[in-house]
């Protein structure tokens, strides 16, 4: 483990000398005049290892299967600073991106990602040789080295060939002159199919990258073009529905999971509103996995309390989390804690009409994918 990081803060170090030379031109090379919108293509490698997810299947492979990653994206920048989130957020960057993750222990398998990403500046790109942004992406993932009971019963930690992938992590920036830059991250990568199929214990991983970036349009600018509009506060209402599928024991057939949520929000600013609400939750097939083979409301239904919050990105597009406690749950249904995290990606069609992904889970094991509708009573006095 040490060795690893070593070897790749070697790298780092090499490049960034060997490219030092060519900063002196960096501020005469400028453009002037800033276009309508950036493509920025990005190729890097990463070296990690897994983090142990409490199962035992987690606690065997963590010290056994690290893994070497390649990915390839091209990310997309509107530079308009007419947009009240393009400048809140600081001239941010959305593209897709393919990753090929070879493991070093066989019984996991090779795994390859397509996944959309979201990268925000921490403060405006300026022109100087560093700079640091933080990063998030969603995707699908196929395995090539799905469990197999006969042929491969170690792959415990994903049961499926497709799964999701969610990443996050902070990126560190060298620019050499404004067309390349070079660059590392750390950050944490999770893989999961969702219990719908088991065994599903997930990938926990933890990859350090160091990548290269092309600027074809060299863009950057050092300045806000106009002072934000004072934020008026304001109350929020969401009823919402959401379903999906769960598999709990191996060979028996999915069932449905679905739930009926309502919840209080207070609109704190352009980025965050928070509060509080409740969800009840039901099952099919729960008189087959109840102990006493009985079915009833308590079985077949189980309830909590939530804290929420939301991180809004845009006037349409927001990431919701959750922390929910079980008032009455029921363990057969794979509640197996007595609490839950949820984390998702929530786009408004319009005003008060919603939709997205949710992804449930009990600790660092995902419960289920959920697919969410709803509607949202507010009266917002703020124009964007």
């Amino acid at each position: 483990m040490k060795k690893k990081i070593v070897i790749s803060l070697f790298i780092i170090s090499l490049i960034v000398m060997v490219v030092q030379t060519g900063y002196g031109q960096f501020r005469s090379l400028l453009p002037q005049n800033r276009l309508k919108n950036s493509a920025i293509w990005d190729l890097s490698y990463s070296n990690g290892f897994l983090i142990n997810n409490e199962s035992a299947s987690g606690g065997k492979f963590t010290d056994d299967a690290g893994y070497n990653g390649f990915r390839f994206q091209v990310g997309f920048r509107k530079n308009n600073l007419s947009d009240l989130y393009n400048q809140l957020y600081r001239l941010p960057v959305f593209g897709i991106g393919w990753e090929s993750d070879i493991f070093h222990d066989k019984a996991i398998g090779n795994i390859h990602s397509l996944y959309f990403y979201y990268s925000i500046p921490v403060i405006f790109e300026q022109s100087s040789r560093f700079s640091f942004s933080y990063t998030g992406s969603l995707g699908i993932s196929y395995n090539q080295n799905q469990n197999d009971w006969y042929d491969n019963p170690l792959a415990l930690m994903i049961g499926a060939y497709g799964n999701s992938i969610l990443h996050t992590g902070v990126n560190i920036d060298y620019h050499p002159n404004p067309f390349w830059v070079i660059y590392a991250s750390l950050g944490v990568k999770y893989l999961s199919n969702g219990s719908l199929s088991q065994p599903q214990n997930g990938l926990a991983l933890f990859p350090i990258t160091v990548g290269l970036k092309y600027k074809p349009t060299g863009f950057f600018t050092d300045k806000k073009d106009k002072s934000l509009p004072k934020f008026i506060k304001y109350n929020m209402f969401n009823v919402g529905l959401s379903a999906g599928s769960r598999n709990v024991l191996p060979g028996e057939a999915n069932f449905l999971s679905s739930a009926f949520e309502v919840n209080w929000m207070r609109m704190f600013s352009y980025k965050i509103r928070a509060g509080a609400g409740a969800e009840l939750y039901y099952v099919t097939g729960s008189k087959t996995r109840s102990p006493d083979g009985k079915s009833g409301f308590s079985t077949a239904f189980s309830y909590a309390g939530l804290a929420v919050a939301e991180w809004v990105l845009s006037s349409r597009l927001s990431v919701p989390l959750a922390f929910g406690y079980y008032i009455g749950r029921n363990e057969f249904n794979g509640e197996e804690k007595p609490y839950f995290e949820r984390v998702g990606l929530k786009y408004y069609l319009g005003n008060r009409i919603y939709t997205g992904i949710n992804i449930k889970a009990h600790g660092i094991r995902t419960d289920n994918f959920q697919i969410t509708v709803g509607y949202t009573f507010r009266k917002d006095e703020n124009r964007y």
